[in-house]
C-alpha cells in the first residue's frame, strides 16, 4: 500500500505507468529484494497487443 511508483526510476517516465501502477510488488521483491522498486513484467507488449486486438475487433484498423 505504501508503494509509490512515481519514485521508481524505471517507472517515472514510462508511458505504461498509468496502466500498471508500477507493476507487481511480488515481482519487485523477487528482482530487487525490495517492494519499493519497479515490478515490471511483460505488461508493455501485452498492452500493445490488447489495444490492437480491440481496434481490430471494432474494425478501426
Amino acid at each position: 500500500m505504501a508503494r509509490n511508483p512515481t519514485k521508481f526510476l524505471e517507472c517515472r517516465e514510462c508511458v505504461y505507468l498509468p496502466v500498471c501502477g508500477g507493476g507487481c510488488g511480488a515481482v519487485s521483491y523477487e528482482k530487487h529484494k525490495s517492494y519499493h522498486e519497479s515490478g515490471c513484467f511483460k505488461i508493455k507488449g501485452n498492452i500493445e497487443k490488447e489495444v490492437l486486438m480491440y481496434l481490430k475487433s471494432k474494425k478501426m484498423i
